[in-house]
């Protein structure tokens, strides 16, 4: 590499942009990309269409299933969105991206801030911008982030790491100079707490932070001046824990597979050790892993007991998982002193993995996702070996250093193919779940989004078959799949076998709201009207925010002459979402029945001003100014 180049390339100006460049790059092709899996329930979900609810959204209410997440920033970003977006995906898209490249860059400042005062030897240091700029750029193109990112659900996580870099930036600043410590502490804190309310991966800032001290500082400091310091992130902690499980009573009520502790923890050094695969040689991402090749990762759909059951130390997969950790974490202790950089990047990674542990049980037994942040930690000592070789020194080292600069050609070029096709396997639901059952054949999971692909595609034939071979899997007897086949018997007039998949899906869960509506109009499509009337009422029982159900019992009453009540739940269906036209034009309805034309004129003129291209609405409004017109002709000539 030539020295002008190597000038060029050492200006941060220059670093800033080309990291801004590539990872923009490598994440463009997703801005056509359409909502998949739980990006459409958060679309959908009633809290994110006004402002209104934002009381709710700071206790940190979450729809199904990710009740137990503690993430209040998740729900008022998205509520922010729906008002300036609406749900456009191509704008969430641009916003993932956005978050994603403020991520790397921020990651560049924080290393260099880092590395400002780190000894590479005992004669020079490493040059900070171009070590943080190996790191952020390998970081912003790695194709393990293609979940976080391009998967609009995770990406608004990512605002949680943004807060955690500052905090770590802060601390920085407060630890390296006396002068406006606290200021800086103050700072830091406060990013802190917000990256806490964000993500809760970032509760291992103050574990990293410690671990920084203890590389870069002397140990007698880290004792005696540090420990008041940590003081201070640890109460931050508690406060969140506070917070969080004693004043709002957020708690995940998710529990371990059977089996016990000792085959929990074989399964997780396994994971440990996919997640090292994964990170160091990004092939066959997926949503849903088999660990140790027979184990599914998400239990929470498609569990296999019999193969967690079966799970021994003999294993040949635990034995080299269990070396291969083991391992690393000797080479990390065995390196402190000499190379503490080493050791930093190593258990970053490991500290950085410990919220999704399963110590306190999740969902799933690992996802791409959980890497965001660890994998920060490898790219960080694939850009220290890179430094390291490009800068020896020796007869032969200006052949070492064209190897070394291919080298990083070939990993970016790799990354960055690998991340721009993984994006296209996010492009819609059909393609996403598709790849997903080439992947695993049997998924419960997948084969149930890839009949909601077919449902919204209106292929009804389609959506049965992949909804019955959900159903087959279903060991874990999760509700939505008899929903959803109920729903297309329902659709396609088969109201028997409908009213029996239902019954099913309330039997695995009586708080199924959409299994109780669908009941409702089940037994109203049988001319059973008190059934569905009290089907309906459950409904809203069970969610108060529910606008079909409102909409629904509003109808029922109206048909059967009780115009009052229709009223009074069109209303309330108007105030969960006021920008859907079905109770403007069902309130025109009832208070035309009612005698009061004027009113019902007032509510399509309403409707107009939502959608004024409608032509149900314009249409309507004509009749009823017609009709007002001959009875105000009327009145005149009586």
């Amino acid at each position: 590499m030539g020295k002008g180049l190597l000038a060029v390339l050492s200006n941060p100006k220059i670093q800033i942009l080309l990291i801004t460049v590539l990872t923009v790059g490598v994440y463009i092709n997703t801005l056509g990309n359409e909502f998949v899996w739980d990006d459409k329930t958060f679309a959908n979900w009633e809290l994110t269409k006004s402002f209104k609810y934002l009381p709710e959204l700071l206790r940190g209410v979450l729809p199904p299933p990710h009740e137990g997440d503690f993430r209040p920033l998740k729900g008022v970003i998205l509520a922010a969105d729906y008002k300036l977006f609406g749900n456009n995906p191509f704008w969430y898209h641009v916003q993932a991206i956005v978050i994603h490249v403020s991520v790397t860059v921020l990651f560049y400042f924080l290393l260099r801030k880092m590395m400002e005062s780190i000894v590479y030897s005992s004669s020079r240091t490493i040059n900070a911008s171009m070590a943080a700029f190996l790191a952020s750029i390998l970081f912003g193109v790695h194709p393990v982030h293609t979940e976080a990112v391009t998967f609009v659900t995770s990406s608004t996580d990512l605002v949680g790491i943004i807060f955690f870099i500052l905090a770590f930036y802060f601390y920085i600043r407060a630890t390296e100079q006396y002068r406006d410590r606290g200021k800086f502490l103050f700072f830091s804190l406060i990013f802190a707490f917000l990256g806490y309310l964000g993500y809760e991966a970032t509760l291992v800032l103050l574990p990293l932070l410690v671990l920084y001290d203890l590389c870069f500082s002397k140990i007698e400091k880290v004792f005696k001046v540090r420990l008041p310091i940590y003081a201070l992130y640890l109460g931050s902690m508690i406060c969140y824990a506070i917070l969080r499980f004693l004043i709002l009573g957020v708690v995940q009520e998710n529990k371990w597979p059977g089996g016990g502790f000792v085959l929990w923890l074989m399964t997780m050094v396994k994971v440990f050790f996919e997640y090292v695969s994964l990170t160091v040689l990004p092939l066959n991402l997926a949503i849903n892993h088999f660990i140790g090749g027979k184990i599914p990762a998400l239990f929470y759909v498609d569990y296999n007991a019999q193969a967690f059951l079966a799970q021994k130390f003999t294993d040949g997969g635990f034995i080299l998982a269990l070396v291969v950790l083991l391992s690393l974490v000797v080479v990390g202790v065995v390196l402190f002193r000499r190379l503490p950089f080493v050791t930093f990047c190593i258990f970053w990674f490991l500290i950085s993995l410990a919220p999704f542990a399963n110590i306190l049980p999740l969902n799933n037994f690992m996802s791409e996702r959980y890497l965001y942040l660890a994998s920060y930690g490898w790219c960080l000592l694939l850009a220290f070996a890179i430094y390291y070789l490009f800068n020896l020194h020796f007869r032969f080292s200006k052949y070492l250093k064209i190897t070394t600069v291919g080298f990083l050609v070939a990993i970016l070029t790799f990354y960055s193919v690998g991340t721009v096709l993984r994006n296209q396997d996010w492009k819609d639901s059909k393609t996403l779940w598709s790849k997903t059952l080439a992947q695993v054949p049997e998924s419960t999971l997948a084969h149930y989004n890839l009949g909601n692909a077919y449902w919204e595609e209106g292929d009804l034939a389609r959506a049965l078959i992949e909804y019955q071979l959900a159903d087959s899997n279903n060991h874990k007897k999760l509700a939505q799949v008899p929903i959803s086949l109920g729903i297309v018997y329902f659709k396609r007039g088969q109201i028997e076998l409908a009213e029996i998949e239902l019954r099913e899906a309330i039997s695995y869960d009586e708080n199924s709201y959409q299994a109780h509506l669908y009941l409702g109009r089940v037994f109203k499509n049988q001319g059973r009207l008190d059934d569905a009337k009290r089907y309906y009422q459950r409904t809203i029982a069970i969610n108060p925010n529910f606008y079909d159900a409102y909409i629904d019992l509003g109808t029922l009453y109206a048909e059967i002459g009780e115009i009052d009540r229709a009223i009074n739940l069109f209303r309330k269906a108007q105030a969960i979402d006021s920008k859907i036209l079905v109770s403007y034009l069902n309130l025109s309805l009832a208070f035309e029945k009612r005698g009061e034309v004027d009113l019902a004129i007032g509510e399509l003129k309403k409707a107009l001003s939502i959608d004024s291209g409608n032509e149900q609405v314009r249409n309507r409004l004509q009749k009823l100014q017609i009709l007002l017109k001959f009875q105000n002709i009327s009145k005149e000539v009586e």
